[in-house]
């Protein structure tokens, strides 16, 4: 705990300064890890102020969700700063910056399945002088070498995914290309084990599904947190005053939806396996992921307050975006609504496309739902001209950002520079129910089910049922 400023964090607060880092295999885990560190720190009524390596990740609304933390008098300083080191899948990142010296941070967190960071590019050296090969060598070299001159601090958890990686057969470079980076994982911990003795293996915690990572990481940074508040401020002092005291977490017969997600769990082994099949779609150019199960077995919770939340807030396997989201029901209107009608609204909505809405136009979703009804093509092509326009606009913001973090000038930052750190405006769509489509409405159970296709047809929308 120190009295640093942290990036974006005014100089005479207090600070607990975590270091999250993950490459490119672990998405889901980082996610997860991001939505339990906010939860952690609302259950404790503490503001947050989080960093991220990936350019894509911050934006001038990143910290909307960040708690509002209740007057303590003198201890209102205190804020949690996260940073989220995330290691692109490709090496050469122009964008990637200097790895900040892992000694300096109250916490520091590695997650590891089948890669390690890359290697190391800028001028980064061990503690004993030595060149690091990667940049996980490099995370875990500080940690320990700070932690033997100030023992307990910083602490370090290592989590490991011990399942077995599902390796393509072809093209057989890839398939070479993940044997070795397998390889070195297994060489580089049995190395730390060997090395770093008792020290390195009590910090590390082997997981088998992201439901067991997501209980894991939930016990040891609620009790890391704890103690640190417990050793400033008092912990029973600081419990008082809880986020959600007002909120039942309890919902009897009624869903979860995406505001309940800090408090929905024990499905995120579930979560996962949807976010992996979407991107899976995605990359087959479906991006639509059908959930099934019997009427009241929590559907409709699992994709509105477990994937919906993860997938928007960014950094999963499907896509950085930024993400819009929009939820509709078929047959939300009863025996006389029309699903068009619905998804015309769902669109409009405030998290959704409400760029889609005429000014001079007050029954604007009328004539949405009767361009969906009638002229998908027509509707599909002012859908994705609105997502150019917004990804227009965020690759402006992403400009802004980037030019005092990186010292270029703005007309440096090209899209040709940024490679793969590009903004990409997506929407997420969740149909809820879809079986009324089917079975309450004969024009769409023929195959022409329009208010699916249309957003295919854009090519930036993910559909959820």
């Amino acid at each position: 705990m120190r009295a640093e400023a942290n990036r974006g964090t005014p100089v005479d607060m207090r600070t607990i300064d975590i270091f999250v880092s993950s490459p490119a295999d672990v998405q889901n885990e980082r996610a997860v890890a991001e939505q339990l560190i906010r939860s952690v720190a609302a259950e404790f009524n503490l503001p947050i102020n989080v960093s991220y390596s990936n350019p894509l990740r911050g934006s001038k609304e990143e910290d909307k969700n960040s708690v509002e933390r209740e007057d303590f008098g003198d201890e209102s300083t205190l804020v949690l700063c996260p940073c989220f080191w995330e290691y692109p899948e490709l090496e050469g990142d122009d964008f990637l910056e200097q790895i900040p010296n892992t000694g300096r941070y109250d916490l520091v967190i590695c997650i590891l399945w089948s890669r390690l960071g890359p290697a190391l590019v800028q001028k980064c050296v061990m503690p004993d002088g030595s060149r690091p090969r990667t940049g996980t060598e490099y995370e875990v070299a500080w940690v320990l070498d700070q932690s033997k001159r100030t023992p307990g601090f910083p602490g370090l958890h290592v989590y490991r995914n011990r399942g077995t990686p599902a390796a393509p057969l072809e093209p057989k470079e890839k398939r070479e290309n993940l044997c070795r980076q397998w390889d070195a994982v297994q060489e580089f911990c049995a190395a730390w084990e060997k090395n770093g003795e008792t020290e390195f293996r009590e910090c590390c915690h082997d997981y088998q599904d992201l439901e067991e990572f997501e209980n894991l990481f939930r016990e040891h940074f609620r009790d890391f947190l704890a103690r640190q508040l417990d050793r400033e401020i008092g912990l029973k002092k600081a419990l008082r005053k809880v986020r959600y005291l007002e909120s039942n977490p309890f919902r009897g017969l009624n869903f979860f939806d995406f505001e309940h997600a800090a408090f929905y769990h024990g499905r995120t082994k579930a979560v996962g396996e949807v976010l992996d099949a979407l991107k899976s779609q995605a990359t087959a150019k479906k991006p639509f992921v059908l959930v099934l199960g019997p009427a009241g077995s929590g559907k409709s919770s699992l994709v509105r307050a477990g994937v919906l939340p993860l997938l928007t807030q960014g950094g999963t396997p499907v896509g950085n975006g930024p993400w819009r989201r929009a939820v509709t029901r078929p047959g939300a209107g009863g025996v006389a609504g029309d699903p068009f009608d619905t998804l015309a609204a769902a669109l409009l909505g405030k998290f959704a496309l409400p760029e889609l809405q005429d000014a001079a136009s007050p029954d604007e979703w009328r004539n949405l739902a009767s361009r969906l009804r009638n002229d998908p093509d027509g509707a599909a092509a002012r859908i994705a001209k609105v997502l150019d326009q917004l990804t227009r606009k965020e690759f402006g913001h992403l400009v802004v950002r980037l030019a005092p973090r990186f010292e270029y000038s703005k007309a440096a930052i090209t899209p040709k520079r940024l490679g793969r750190v590009k903004p990409m405006m997506r929407l997420a769509l969740v149909i809820d129910h879809l079986e009324e489509l089917l079975q309450g409405f004969p024009q769409c159970s023929s195959g022409n089910i329009s208010p699916l296709s249309v957003l295919w047809l854009t090519a930036r929308g993910y559909l959820l049922s």
